[in-house]
């Protein structure tokens, strides 16, 4: 993993952080791990958002060791969309890949696998699969080719599927710098979609081929939904970018309900469901008109989701532990069978 300060970096690793000292180092671990395998110039962009935990202690100790780790830190938290923009507008390389402070890089070889599609494709935006995990991360045995890549020709086709987990994401540093001029600063100006806004117009703009490596190459880490806003910032928010899209007439209407009507059908009952028994009750019920002012155009929202809003959480409690307990069943049966 080298750096010729004299030499524009291939590949710039983005990382937004805000209080990231309980998992940084290990996702630190793991990307300066597998760049040390590449032969191409990179270098690693942090951005903290005013961490008042050891957050700086930890790039601090890392930027002793390896030169190319670049470091910038707001006096305050101003957002994590802005974290972004911070990151972004620092990043020096010819593309970008955004990674979550607390995420980890699974598999060996990622870098090298992903360097070499971008040399063979040079693709607009580019994305990798992942899995997530809960609790401590162990690392997974895998047999798969690691060099696979999946093509795409469609930006629609790649935006639907591809297009919004942070961690995995990869696109050309020019294109990423003009957007996120859009991004907005301060907390109260807050999505928590920037690179879901960035990826949506780069896919959706640029010309094809899109390229996607299919392993699960990314870990993707499930933290306790604690954060009061935690159901607007998974839904809500990101749904207004798929909106601005539909708007600025990127994709057509068929495209944004389908869209929607999957959120709600495959996710949001589920994790609203979760969320409700874990939290406190009656500040997502204030939030309660910014989701039917979202998703109230569509009826399996009234059917699956609206009526959670009222039910006591008592009430929720028990059908969702024998569901959790099946759910961890079936996991565990999958595991031995396979």
């Amino acid at each position: 993993m080298t750096l010729d300060h004299q030499t524009r970096p291939f590949l710039s690793v983005c990382i937004p952080t805000y209080q990231g000292a309980a998992f940084l180092r290990e996702s630190l671990d793991s990307i300066v791990r597998e760049l040390a395998k590449v032969s191409e110039p990179v270098e690693i962009v942090i951005s903290d958002n005013g961490s008042t935990d050891h957050t700086e202690d930890i790039v601090r100790e890392f930027m002793a060791a390896y030169p190319n780790i670049s470091y910038f830190k707001s006096p305050e938290n101003l957002g994590l969309d802005w974290n972004i923009r911070i990151c972004i507008e620092h990043a020096t390389g010819q593309y970008i890949h955004m990674f979550s402070d607390d995420d980890v890089i699974d598999k060996d070889g990622f870098y090298q696998a992903m360097g070499a599609m971008l040399r063979q494709y040079s693709p607009a935006i580019a994305a990798a699969g992942l899995f997530s995990f809960k609790g401590n991360y162990k690392k997974r045995k895998s047999n798969m080719n690691v060099y696979d890549v999946e093509v795409v020709q469609s930006g629609r086709e790649f935006f639907m599927c591809f297009g919004g987990f942070i961690g995995t994401l990869i696109f050309r540093s020019d294109l990423a710098k003009e957007l996120v001029k859009d991004l907005k600063k301060g907390v109260e100006n807050d999505t928590g979609s920037g690179h879901l806004y960035i990826s949506s117009r780069i896919a959706l703009t640029s010309p094809p081929p899109f390229t996607y490596l299919p392993n699960a190459w990314v870990a993707s880490r499930n933290l306790p939904e604690t954060n009061p806003n935690f159901m607007l910032y998974s839904f809500v928010y990101p749904m207004r970018i798929v909106q601005g899209v539909y708007q600025d007439k990127l994709i057509d209407r068929e495209t944004y309900y389908f869209l929607k009507k999957r959120v709600i059908r495959t996710v949001m009952w589920r994790r609203m469901w979760g969320f409700l028994v874990t939290n406190d009750h009656r500040h997502l019920f204030r939030q309660r008109h910014e989701f039917v002012q979202m998703f109230g155009d569509c009826l399996s929202f009234y059917v699956l989701v609206y009526p959670l809003f009222f039910i006591p959480r008592p009430l929720l409690l028990v059908p969702y532990m024998i569901g959790k307990k099946i759910l961890n069943v079936s996991r565990w049966l999958r595991r031995e069978l396979a």
